[in-house]
């Protein structure tokens, strides 16, 4: 059906991400299980046993995001909503589940939602369900792609680069 690629940024590392919010990622995967996961996690090494049992995730230490997000199989980023992980999304014209972690993120999402392009997870309230019901509403509601495609269209058209 199509991939979906997680990642937090270079600053945020997945791999310290307490057990428990793991988990709500990795049970929310499964609950999508047509789709592919792409998780960009610093030392999938350290967690091999937690991994085993999600054939559909696949973390990698790096990835080239910007070419992912530019790939048509890419339907949604989970991301945590740094400026330029919503640049690259933006404009590439994929649609976001966001999950701010701080600093300019709160602010970023909250745009991003306004625009229609991506559905908000709070941090406090992360767990499978939560996350759950926003990809599931990203992903059966057209607006949310739509909107990414047309502001994506509006950006490569801006007059000035």
């Amino acid at each position: 059906m199509g991939v979906i690629l997680l990642s937090f940024g270079s600053n945020a590392n997945s791999t310290l991400l307490p057990i428990e919010k793991k988990l709500a990622i990795l049970r929310t995967m499964a609950n999508f299980p047509k789709y592919t996961f792409i998780w960009k996690y610093e030392q999938p090494e350290d967690d091999i046993e937690l991994f085993k049992n999600y054939p559909n995730v696949y973390p990698l230490k790096w990835l080239p995001q910007v070419d992912l997000l530019n790939h048509p199989k890419v339907k949604v980023f989970i991301t945590h909503g740094g400026l330029n992980s919503m640049t690259e999304a933006i404009t590439s014209g994929t649609p976001t589940v966001a999950i701010p972690l701080g600093a300019d993120q709160d602010h970023n999402v909250a745009v991003a939602v306004k625009r229609g392009v991506s559905a908000f997870v709070s941090k406090r309230n992360l767990n499978t369900e939560s996350l759950t019901a926003a990809l599931q509403e990203v992903l059966q509601n057209e607006r949310y792609e739509l909107n990414a495609k047309r502001l994506a269209q509006m950006i490569a058209k801006k007059p000035v680069k």
